[in-house]
Formats: structure tokens, C-alpha cells, sequence
């Protein structure tokens, strides 16, 4: 019984540091962190531009608010006249509770292609909480 025990225990600790490696190489994205950004900057990845956030308490200028957008015909208008444009500054409702229900978020979208808006986007507070989800806000990873 206790090699079967054992056996089991050694298993779900396997699984677990599968998990964790799995959620820590997509947080990567395959690539080497960003440092350091400018405030002239232009950026899309959830690394340079939380980063961005967390420096100058805004989003990077190649960020549109749906109302500028919607000027320009569109995000997908303003993205093709001007590779990436994204839209941010939204707010995020959490109507999922996954984040403290007691913050009011931002939302910015996370590297918008031009076509669909895509699952992946940070939420941030004024007060420098900065979360990332990949999922469509099913699961953050705090980042700030």
C-alpha cells in the first residue's frame, strides 16, 4: 500500500511541475524579456507593454481608446494604415471575479494581428496592478 501511495504521490508532483512549466513557457512567449522601454516607444507584447505601464502610468502611443478608433473607421482600419495600433484603456468589468472585485480595471489588447482581437490582454489598475491573461480573462498571472 505505501509503494502504491508513493507511486501516486510521485505522479501528481510530476503533473504539477509539467503545469507549472507549461504556464511559465507560454508566459514567455519565446522570447527574452523586455527591460527597458521609452516613452515614444510602440509596443505590442504583454512584456514591453506592461512594462510600459508600470514606468509611465499610461499606455504605449500606439494605443487607441475604442472612441479613437472608431474615428478612424475602425481598429482594423487604423491598424492597417499603421501596423500595430491596438486598442486599450477600455473598461474591464472582471464579471468573472477572477481578479479583486474591489479594483476597477483597464483592459489594453496584447498582440493584436489586424484581424480579430484575440484572447490575450492586460488588465491594470491606476494603483500599478498589472495582470496578464492569455485565456480571455479565464485565468492572470500578475505581472506588477
Amino acid at each position: 500500500m505505501k509503494k502504491v501511495f508513493a507511486i501516486i504521490l510521485s505522479l501528481l508532483c510530476l503533473f504539477a511541475f509539467a503545469a507549472c512549466n507549461e504556464e511559465s513557457e507560454d508566459i514567455s512567449e519565446n522570447h527574452e524579456r523586455v527591460t527597458s522601454v521609452i516613452e515614444t516607444g510602440r509596443y505590442t507584447s504583454w512584456d514591453a507593454v506592461s512594462l510600459y505601464i508600470h514606468t509611465y502610468n499610461k499606455l504605449p502611443p500606439n494605443f487607441l481608446s475604442e472612441e479613437e478608433a472608431n474615428e478612424r473607421g475602425g481598429i482594423e482600419k487604423a491598424y492597417a494604415k499603421n501596423v500595430g495600433t491596438s486598442l486599450g484603456g477600455m473598461d474591464y468589468d472582471n464579471a468573472n471575479g477572477v481578479l479583486y472585485t474591489n479594483q476597477k480595471y483597464k483592459m489594453c489588447d496584447i498582440s493584436y494581428d489586424g484581424e480579430t482581437r484575440g484572447v490575450k490582454f492586460l488588465a491594470y489598475t491606476d494603483d500599478g496592478k498589472i495582470y496578464y491573461t492569455k485565456d480571455g480573462g479565464e485565468t492572470f498571472t500578475r505581472l506588477y
